[in-house]
This record gives C-alpha cells, sequence and structure tokens, in this order.
C-alpha cells in the first residue's frame, strides 16, 4: 500500500455542499479523474454553528 507515492486532498465532509449523495459522487468521481488516491476528511464530528472543521465537536 506504501509501495508509491500517492497524491490526495484534505477536505472536510462540510465542505461539499450538497448530501453525499450524487453530489458526493460526482466528487469522488472527479477525485479519481484527478489522479488522487487519498482523500482525507478530518475531524469527522459535527461542526460548530460557523461550520468550521476545526471547531468539531
Amino acid at each position: 500500500m506504501l509501495d508509491r507515492r500517492r497524491a490526495g486532498v484534505l477536505a472536510h465532509l462540510s465542505s461539499l455542499h450538497w448530501p453525499l449523495g450524487r453530489g458526493g459522487r460526482a466528487f469522488v468521481d472527479w477525485l479519481a479523474a484527478a489522479g488522487f488516491t487519498v482523500w482525507q476528511f478530518l475531524p469527522v464530528g459535527p461542526t460548530g454553528t460557523d461550520r468550521s472543521p476545526y471547531f468539531a465537536r
């Protein structure tokens, strides 16, 4: 798994401005078409009132 170099995107789930249905599939399709092999999303808890992932609960 770590035998080659990888490229990825760091994006919190709240940065997707659509539900993870059809729009989420479009995002994942874009990741694959762009050659990304890693999608890192942290943290996975609910965000604060300002929707900032840095203030997740």
